[in-house]
C-alpha cells in the first residue's frame, strides 16, 4: 500500500513540474477540444489497441491449448484496463484478467500466467521493433548509441530465452541447490516458462503474429499522438519527431515509478521532442502526450460494462486472491 501511494506522489509531483516549467500547457488541451473530430479519430486508434490486444492474447493462450472466444478475451482484457486505472494497488489488470480466464480452465494455471508474461514480452519486442525501424529518423549524433541500446535489448531477451531452453539442466542443477520450499516453488515457475516456451518455439507462427500485433499496436498510438499534436495547432514537429519522441515516450512509461508512467512519459516525449525542433521554441509538447494519457483513461472507463457483467465472477477472482497468488498469478 505505502508503495502505490509513493508511485503516485511522484506522478503527481512529475506533472506539478511539468507543468511549473512549462512543459505543460492547459490551453493546449482545451485548444484540441476546438477539433472533436480529430480528437475522437485519436481516441479510436488508442480504443482500438485494447481489441487488438484481446487477440493477442488469446492467440498466446491458443497456443498453449487455453481456449477462450474473442470475446471472452475483450471482455477480460477491458477489464484488466479498468482494473489497472481505476482500482490500483492489490489487485493489477493482469491478475484480474488471469483469475477470470483461471475460473474457466482450472487445470491451466501454469500456461495463463506464462501466456499473461508472453504478452507483456511481445508487447516490449513490438516496441523494440519499431525504435528500431525508426532509427534512420533519428539525427546522425544519437542514432549510434541509441542503435546499440535497441539492438542490445532485443539480442538479451532472445539471448536470454534460448539459454534458458538450451541449458535448462543447468539451471535446475542450481535451483536444486536452494533450500526444499525455494527449490520447489521455483523449480515449477522454472517448468511452466521453458514449457511455454518449448511450445511457442513449436509455433512460432502464432509469436510472430503477437508481436506483429504489438507493432500494429503502438503504431495506433503513435498515429493518435500525431493527430492530438495536429488538434493543438502545433506545427514546429514533424511528423518523424512525433514518431521518434513518441517512442521515446512509450519506453519511459513503461518506467514503473509512478503509475503507468505518469509524468515520466510526458517528460521523455517533451525533451526529445524539443531536441528534434527545426527552429527553437517553447512549445509545451508534453501536453500532447498528457491529452493522450487522458484518451486512455476513457479507453479503460469502457471496462466498466464487462466489468459490471461479470462482477460476480470478478468477486470470486477477488476472494480466491491468497490460493492464486500462492499458486503464481
Amino acid at each position: 500500500m505505502l508503495f502505490t501511494v509513493l508511485k503516485i506522489a511522484v506522478g503527481i509531483g512529475c506533472i506539478i513540474a511539468l507543468f511549473y516549467f512549462n512543459f505543460i500547457d492547459f490551453h493546449l488541451l482545451g485548444k484540441a477540444l476546438s477539433s472533436p473530430g480529430i480528437v475522437f479519430f485519436a481516441f479510436s486508434c488508442l480504443l482500438f489497441t485494447v481489441f487488438i490486444g484481446a487477440l493477442r492474447w488469446q492467440i498466446l493462450m491458443r497456443s498453449l491449448e487455453v481456449r477462450i472466444s474473442y470475446i471472452q478475451s475483450l471482455n477480460f482484457t477491458f477489464i484488466g484496463q479498468f482494473f489497472n486505472v481505476f482500482l490500483p494497488g492489490a489487485y493489477g489488470g493482469d491478475f484480474v484478467r488471469g483469475g477470470l480466464a483461471y475460473r474457466l480452465h482450472r487445470d491451466k494455471l501454469g500456461e495463463i500466467m506464462m501466456s499473461s508474461l508472453v504478452d507483456r514480452l511481445s508487447g516490449l519486442v513490438g516496441l523494440l521493433v519499431i525504435a528500431l525501424a525508426v532509427l534512420a529518423l533519428i539525427p546522425s549524433q544519437y542514432q549510434f548509441w541509441i542503435g546499440v541500446i535497441v539492438v542490445s535489448g532485443l539480442v538479451l531477451a532472445f539471448v536470454g530465452l534460448f539459454c534458458a531452453v538450451k541449458f535448462q539442466g543447468l539451471f535446475r542443477a542450481v535451483i536444486k541447490i536452494l533450500p526444499d520450499p525455494i527449490e520447489r516453488i521455483l523449480m515449477k515457475i522454472f517448468d511452466t516458462i521453458v514449457g511455454a516456451l518449448e511450445t511457442y518455439w513449436d509455433r512460432k507462427r502464432d509469436l510472430v503474429a503477437s508481436i506483429g500485433l504489438s507493432v500494429f499496436q503502438y503504431i495506433l498510438v503513435l498515429e493518435s499522438l500525431y493527430f492530438l499534436g495536429n488538434a493543438m495547432e502545433i506545427t514546429s514537429l514533424s511528423w518523424t519527431g512525433y514518431i521518434v519522441s513518441g517512442v521515446a515516450g512509450l519506453f519511459a512509461n513503461a518506467i514503473p515509478l509512478s503509475p503507468g508512467g505518469l509524468g515520466i512519459g510526458e517528460a521523455a516525449f517533451g525533451q526529445i521532442a524539443h531536441l528534434l525542433e527545426s527552429q527553437p521554441t517553447d512549445t509545451a509538447y508534453s501536453s500532447v502526450f498528457l491529452a493522450m494519457r487522458t484518451l486512455t483513461l476513457l479507453t479503460a472507463a469502457v471496462g466498466i460494462v464487462p466489468f459490471l457483467l461479470y462482477r460476480d465472477a470478478v468477486n470470486a477472482v477477488k476472494q480466491d486472491k491468497d490460493s492464486l497468488q500462492k499458486n503464481g498469478v
